[in-house]
């Protein structure tokens, strides 16, 4: 072992604990000699990759510190370091600020360099994460933004000499991160307290249609086929026609016009969309023969569609709908994160299906198309102009968003992202089919682990970088085995189910009107305590007032916890709430003064009682709407708005 061996190993067991497979890379990395040590003329050592030094010779740890200081300067309460270099500017900037860090390297023989330099003890710092894969950074930000945080990234001056477009491309990556976070805070916060009222007024279907546990396993080892509604469709039904008796057929709303003027019956069509799309199924004939695949918040009128069998899948993104759930014993718990198209994924992974392949899932944009023909917005268009793409012929789906027109205008025009393509090259594509790109890395990693193969058979559109990508008829020929009638066996089994008796929600729904009126009382007396509190500022010092501030923080932290064991509340406040969420995780607020610290508790518990008074009443709805309870007529109280800083 060199001199340098033992600091290596060292750093490497600290990098060990947060990215195992990362340090486990570096231990097998051969010597290539590219990335040398170069010792300064009063003995300071660097590196050099090539002609580019990642540090200087003379006083590397002085110009970490400077680089460290503008990264502090820029206020971040999340830090993304791009280029590790030395990694002196990653020491000093730790001693500088306590916010949580990520470290894009792309190049690893310059890491693991870099590691055998000097002790890193801040490796092990669990707010500390390290990667050598751009496509990894949307999963490291993940955990620790939400929207309303400042996003900062830092680029080392080394990489931009040595490789620069991994330095964009690793930017680029954070943008979509970041733009991903934002749109789905900024959609949950929007339309949560509308998706939970729609869920309640839908409650009644729950009873008389069976959870999508009753298909849990029911095709276990057969083949399924998830038809998206991308114009790649085209070319794949001719094959799936060939083939049609020895695959379970999911749709999706969108492509079932596609499938249907192939003359392909879908076993299942999913649709999710909490606004009113019922045109999706309408336009491509009747619907009385499908067989529909529902989440608890999609639009009433999807509900009220005659159709031959109807399943709810609940899904772990809807509080009270998994409240419900749990009442009527139904374990089958459906993620619906992302689109319907990967929903679906999930649908065929509970069925017990084995492979499971993409057709339609092109993600992009091909040829001035978007969606297949046939589909019910086939006539949607593209065009790139710029930084930005147009869509075309909007008015197709206009009636999905009739007085919209905020959001029509941002789906008409969107910043381009150009992403990899499945035959190679570039393709364009917009922001939230790029994040549908990485998700489905947590997709293939979760049907990895149940040991289910999800196959890309698009042959368009992007490549989605986590998964086997075939050609459809090849593998159509390699995993279609015998016959079989999937939609006759999903009828019977819609058939056995016994509808639910509304008594059994009896109880539960009394223990949650209790609660609900307990939390009222003990959330009113410590608001009034945080007004005493705040009146007696000025008059209250010391061990007294620490002892106060103490009091009303452990109220309140009590409070929270008991609303978070209740299924309607942060639902019903997300807009009012989330500015208090990011405000909370800012690092300049470690060190609030008394008076911030009133005020944050005064607006949390105002919250919390518009929380609770919100979900009185909607507890008192779905109450009204399963047991015919009468409805309790109030008042109703405005939310005080109290600041949150001094």
């Amino acid at each position: 072992m060199t001199a340098a061996g033992p600091i290596l190993e060292q750093n490497l067991e600290l990098l060990a604990q947060r990215a195992p497979a990362l340090a486990l890379q570096l231990r097998g990395l051969p010597e290539s000699g590219r990335v040398v040590r170069v010792a300064g003329p009063r003995g300071a050592l660097s590196l050099r990759d090539g002609d580019v030094l990642l540090g200087s010779r003379y006083e590397p740890e002085q110009e970490g510190l400077r680089l460290a200081q503008e990264m502090a300067a820029a206020g971040g309460d999340l830090q993304v370091a791009v280029g590790f270099a030395l990694g002196h500017h990653l020491t000093a900037f730790r001693a500088l600020r306590a916010v949580p860090l990520i470290v894009f390297e792309p190049d690893p023989e310059r890491l693991r360099a870099a590691l055998a330099l000097a002790p890193l003890p801040w490796l092990g710092d669990s707010q500390v994460r390290v990667c050598c894969d751009a496509s990894e950074l949307p999963d490291l930000v993940h955990p620790c933004y939400t929207a309303g945080l400042r996003l900062a990234t830092s680029v080392h001056p080394a990489l931009l000499r040595l490789d620069p477009a991994a330095a964009r491309a690793a930017v680029g990556w954070l943008a979509r991160a970041k733009d991903s976070i934002d749109t789905m805070i900024a959609t949950r916060v929007a339309r949560l307290a509308g998706w939970t009222r729609q869920t309640v007024e839908n409650a009644p279907h729950f009873l008389r249609s069976p959870g999508f546990g009753a298909l849990r396993g029911a095709f276990r080892g057969r083949p399924a086929v998830i038809a998206a509604a991308g114009p790649s469709l085209d070319k794949q039904l001719e094959a799936l026609r060939r083939h049609r008796a020895q695959v379970l057929l999911i749709a999706i709303g969108p492509s079932l016009g596609a499938l249907r003027r192939a003359g392909l019956e879908p076993d299942l069509v999913h649709v999710l969309e909490s606004s009113d799309v019922a045109h999706q199924l309408t336009r491509s004939g009747p619907t009385e023969a499908l067989q529909l695949v529902l989440t608890p918040k999609a639009h009433p009128g999807l509900y009220a569609l005659p159709v031959r069998s109807r399943f709810v899948s609940y899904t772990g993104a809807e509080p009270v709908a998994s409240w419900i759930a749990r009442q009527l014993g139904e374990t089958c718990i459906v993620s619906a994160a992302g689109s319907v198209a990967l929903s679906a994924v999930h649908l065929a992974e509970a069925c017990g299906a084995d492979p499971v392949l993409l057709i339609g899932q092109d993600l992009a944009f091909e040829n001035g198309r978007v969606y297949a023909g046939g589909s019910c917005y086939e006539r949607i268009g593209f065009e790139v102009e710029g930084t930005c793409f147009r869509y075309t012929n909007m008015e197709e789906r206009s009636e999905a968003y009739a007085g919209n027109l905020a959001h029509m205008r941002r789906l008409t025009t969107q910043r381009v992202v150009w992403v990899e393509g499945w035959h190679g090259g570039r393709v364009p594509t917009s922001t939230s089919y790029a994040t549908f790109i990485q998700y489905y890395r947590s997709v293939a990693e979760q049907l990895a682990r149940s040991g289910t193969r999800l196959v890309n058979c698009t042959e368009g559109g992007a490549r989605i970088p986590p998964l086997e990508h075939r050609a459809f008829a090849d593998e159509l020929a390699a995993c279609a085995g015998e016959r079989f009638d999937a939609g006759a066996r999903i009828r019977a089994l819609h058939d056995a189910f016994t509808p639910a008796d509304p008594e059994q929600l009896r109880e539960p729904l009394r223990r949650v009107r209790g609660a609900l009126a307990g939390l009222l009382r003990r959330c009113r007396r410590c608001e009034k305590a945080a007004e005493r509190l705040a009146r007696g500022l000025a008059h209250a010092a010391g061990p007294e007032l620490a002892q106060r501030l103490q009091e009303l923080q452990r109220g309140q932290q009590q409070i929270f916890e008991a609303l978070a064991e209740l299924p309607w509340i942060d639902c019903l406040v997300q807009r009012e709430l989330q500015p208090l969420i990011a405000a909370q995780h800012r690092a300049d607020l470690a060190d609030a003064t008394p008076a911030q610290v009133v005020a944050e508790s005064q607006g949390a518990l105002a919250l919390a009682l518009a929380g609770l008074r919100e979900a009185r009443e909607v507890s008192e709805r779905l109450e009204s709407l399963l047991l015919g309870a009468p409805l309790r007529l109030r008042r109703r109280r405005p939310l005080a708005r109290a600041s949150l800083g001094a």
